[in-house]
């Protein structure tokens, strides 16, 4: 039988690990189990190593859903509410949006042919158009949607009606939103007027019949947007019965947007249409900026968490090779080859960071999965429109298993200096030790 040392086989001759694939596995195996056992000699330093990583990871996995719960949930309400995954629009409207021209416009009649993309789930053609909406002696700025009963197939505006009835039928009526309504006293029943300028150039009024109040509670939303049947809008400004400013879409996989935009932007081209066709990232690029600003700050702030982590594995490893030079120096007079040596101080060093992440990512999942059910309030996300102040964290797998992968190979990184510290002792010098 082959000499042990600390339960591990001597080498013989230029083999790594033995003589074949059988030994390679149980000479590994030896390797393993002293490995594990050095790394609980001092239990106090490891445990101690080990806690910086467990809150680096936990950390890591608790941000990362908050981040995905918020930014899902604000992206989801821009896109219900707002752009769509995706619009088409007349050639050069997206430029000149923020005045909200209606005098450029495209047909509604390309709705059926975007509808036959696949991958497309809904169309609503809209009107939108600026205006201002006069109750009584008082008078504000809103913006006029102009929408059709299809619009419930992407904005679900009936499941936020707070009083009165959603209703688009063919009779001047009008839905506000509820800041709106308190700011001017409005209620159900009321008549209000509102006026805006036709596509003529000709300022227009009409004699509007409030239906609904609805909540989306977001005060800039309910503030200033108020619909009315789409039919109504376009006699109101004068346009055509088909005309519309905008088509908004959905698509049934977030993820094949792109794909989608192209092959609508194909289908308009050989119908002879030249339209824009812009995915939600275009329509709201400051939600979009924001999104990516988000999740760079918390890679900073938590890669700096992992690594001082690390910095701990570091320490305890080069003092686990200054408290172990002279066994080093026995393991080297039998045998053992650099490379040997390096294999245990790196294994060592990958334990810990394993069953620390491991750990880490056990109670991080724990901890988020609770905060998903309870939520956790914000204060002051009314800066980024569309933020909801009560925020569900979301976990991804991407968000369990990066901080885990980022955990484990910074530890084993981390002990790659010490363990070729050891490796690069000379036999006699590491005797000599006291």
């Amino acid at each position: 039988m082959l000499p042990l040392f600390f339960g591990i086989p001597y080498m013989n001759g230029n083999n790594y690990l033995g003589q074949n694939s059988i030994e390679s596995v149980v000479h590994m195996a030896y390797f393993t189990t002293l490995a594990w056992r050095n790394i609980q000699r001092n239990r106090r330093r490891t445990v101690i190593t080990a806690s910086a990583i467990v809150v680096g990871v936990t950390m890591m996995i608790i941000v990362n859903g908050i981040i995905t719960g918020m930014l899902d949930r604000t992206i989801a309400n821009s896109v219900e509410l707002e752009t769509g995954h995706i619009k088409v629009l007349p050639q050069g409207y997206h430029e000149k949006s923020d005045l909200l021209p209606v005098n450029m416009h495209i047909t509604s009649d390309v709705s059926t042919l975007i509808e036959s993309v696949k991958g497309v789930t809904a169309t609503s053609p809209r009107i939108k158009a600026g205006g201002m909406l006069h109750v009584h002696e008082h008078s504000t700025r809103v913006i006029i949607n102009g929408i059709s009963e299809r619009d419930l197939k992407v904005r679900d505006l009936k499941s936020r009606v707070i009083d009165g009835e959603y209703t688009l039928k063919d009779e001047p009526g009008i839905m506000v939103g509820e800041s709106l309504a308190e700011r001017l006293g409005i209620t159900v029943d009321d008549e209000v007027v509102l006026s805006s300028v036709a596509q003529d150039g000709h300022p227009v009024d009409i004699l509007c019949h409030v239906t609904a109040v609805f909540r989306t509670t977001f005060p800039s939303y309910d503030s200033t947007m108020v619909c009315v049947p789409l039919s109504q809008v376009q006699t109101f400004l004068k346009m055509g019965p088909t005309d519309v400013t905008e088509i908004v879409v959905m698509v049934d996989t977030p993820d094949t947007i792109e794909n989608i935009t192209l092959d609508i932007t194909t289908r308009m081209q050989e119908a002879g249409h030249d339209y824009e066709v812009l995915p939600w990232e275009e329509l709201a690029p400051e939600l979009a900026q924001f999104a990516e600003m988000e999740k760079s700050m918390s890679f900073l702030f938590l890669s700096i968490v992992i690594i001082v982590a690390a910095i701990g594995i570091l320490n305890t490893m080069l003092m686990a090779v200054y408290e172990r030079v002279k066994e080093v120096g026995v393991m080297a007079a039998f045998g053992y080859k650099q490379r040997d040596i390096l294999v245990l101080f790196v294994l060592e060093g990958l334990f810990i960071g394993t069953v620390a992440a491991v750990l880490g990512s056990v109670l991080g999942v724990g901890i988020t999965s609770y905060l998903s059910v309870v939520g956790i309030h914000f204060a002051g996300t009314d800066v980024v429109e569309f933020m909801e102040p009560h925020i569900y964290p979301r976990l991804s797998v991407y968000d369990v298993v990066y901080p885990f992968l980022f955990a484990v190979g910074i530890a084993l990184l981390a002990a790659l200096y010490p363990a070729y510290r050891a490796s690069r002792l000379e036999p006699v010098e590491a005797l000599r030790h006291v």
